[in-house]
């Protein structure tokens, strides 16, 4: 039977169906069987990773050796793409190190540079090995290694696999930078005592981390504040204005950009530490940031210990991200106020609270693209609140049949029922 003969079947089925012949008697079973061979040869490798059946990677393995349903090049396909997902999904717990050498041993063109990546990702020591053991040539690339496999390894603080590349490689000269954006003292202590590392070295030249200045930098801008305390007592460079220009940009200083990055990020108590120990200070962008992202605290301190202040950019993105708290502080104590695309933006939102706040504080000619954006997402209370509130010239808009059409065409009925409650169907009016 050349139509049985075409489809592969799996090693333990075979042996099952060959010992039991009564089987063939019980169709239903044949054809669930057949299906599910059928569908393991279509998603084979990729669909068991992907779906997190790990148990099952051997046995689906072995399957597609045997498929005759794929030809050799299709086989090989499948070895690589599941080389790059078994690091990605699996765990050395789940069997990754065993899933990638069976991969290997079948086809060694699997792991490719892609695949290595992929690996170097896990900063898991014994993958490293493995890799070290079957790819050795990625190695003598120092620096491509150091960039995959060491920063992951001080991101992630795996001080296993940071000691035996030091040992691999006795002479190298090592950033500080990815421990300490990490947040890993210890591991930032071992490299300043046991490794190289030089300001004038390539890394430094080519690449923007590389000195400890940028390693605080980092330690701030992630809040790590003890170890940004550790090199402000124990490394001499500090956050110096000139230490590092902003990455690729070629703009703003590192120093400055810290406490801007840290009050963006909501790190109250690194903000208060550079102003308390360093004179780099910040820029406008700290309060706008902290407004933002509605770090209430951060903006507080900002307002009652630097003069640097906000731009109407703060209360602009409150406003758009609904921060009814934030936005009603600001306008108790900040004079910048907002601009006229304050309200269109919380309108957009839904943010009617904010809305009615800003209406009662700021005397705007406010356009009507703040009921058009309301309309255009269902807003109906706001809609509502700005036809009837608002003495503002809306009449002429609220003629505008594109209310009623936004309503329709984004899924909001009660849009367009409110159109229609007060001006009628559009499409019922005579032409």
């Amino acid at each position: 039977m050349a139509e049985n003969e075409s489809r592969f079947t799996l090693t333990s089925v075979a042996v099952v169906c060959r010992h039991l012949l009564g089987i063939q008697a019980l169709p239903h079973v044949v054809h669930l069987i057949q299906e599910f061979t059928e569908n393991t040869s279509q998603r084979a490798l990729l669909g068991v990773l992907e779906e997190g059946n790990y148990h099952l990677f051997t046995r689906v393995l072995h399957a597609v050796d045997e498929s005759l349903n794929m030809i050799h090049h299709e086989k090989l396909r499948q070895y690589r793409y599941a080389m790059q997902l078994v690091p990605c999904k699996m765990t050395l717990e789940e069997g990754a190190l065993g899933a990638m050498q069976q991969l290997y041993d079948r086809y060694s063109g699997a792991l490719d540079d892609e695949a290595a990546s992929y690996i170097a990702k896990t900063a898991e020591l014994p993958m490293m090995k493995w890799l070290y053991k079957v790819k050795p040539r990625l190695f003598k690339d120092f620096p491509a290694c150091k960039g995959h496999i060491f920063m992951h390894a001080s991101l992630k603080g795996r001080g296993d696999v940071i000691r035996w590349l030091v040992k691999l490689f006795p002479d190298a000269v090592w950033s500080l930078v990815n421990a300490a954006r990490g947040g890993h003292l210890k591991v930032l202590k071992w490299l300043t005592k046991r490794t190289n590392w030089d300001d004038n070295s390539w890394l430094h030249n080519n690449r923007t981390e590389g000195c400890t200045s940028a390693a605080m930098d980092e330690a701030a801008r992630n809040g790590h504040l003890d170890v940004l305390e550790w090199l402000h007592a124990n490394r001499s460079e500090g956050c110096t204005p000139q230490a590092m220009k902003n990455a690729g940009s070629g703009k703003g200083q590192w120093s400055k950009s810290t406490m801007d990055a840290a009050a963006g990020r909501g790190h109250l108590d690194v903000v208060k530490f550079l102003h308390e120990n360093r004179h780099d200070g910040c820029t406008k962008e700290a309060m706008n940031t902290a407004a933002r992202e509605n770090h209430l605290e951060v903006v507080k301190f900002l307002h009652g210990n630097r003069r640097e202040g906000c731009t109407k950019a703060a209360m602009n993105a409150a406003a758009k991200n609904g921060h009814l708290e934030m936005v009603k502080w600001l306008v108790e104590n900040r004079r910048e106020g907002c601009t006229k695309s304050a309200l269109p933006a919380a309108a957009l939102g839904g943010h009617l609270k904010i809305m009615k706040l800003l209406h009662a504080n700021y005397n705007f000619d406010w356009s009507h693209k703040a009921i058009d954006d309301a309309s255009s997402a269902g807003h109906t209370e706001v809609v509502k609140w700005l036809y009837y509130r608002l003495n503002q010239t809306l009449h002429n808009f609220a003629a505008n049949t594109s209310v009623y059409y936004v309503g329709c065409g984004n899924g909001n009925p009660e849009v367009a029922k409110w159109y229609i409650d007060h001006h009628g169907n559009p499409r019922k009016r005579k032409r």
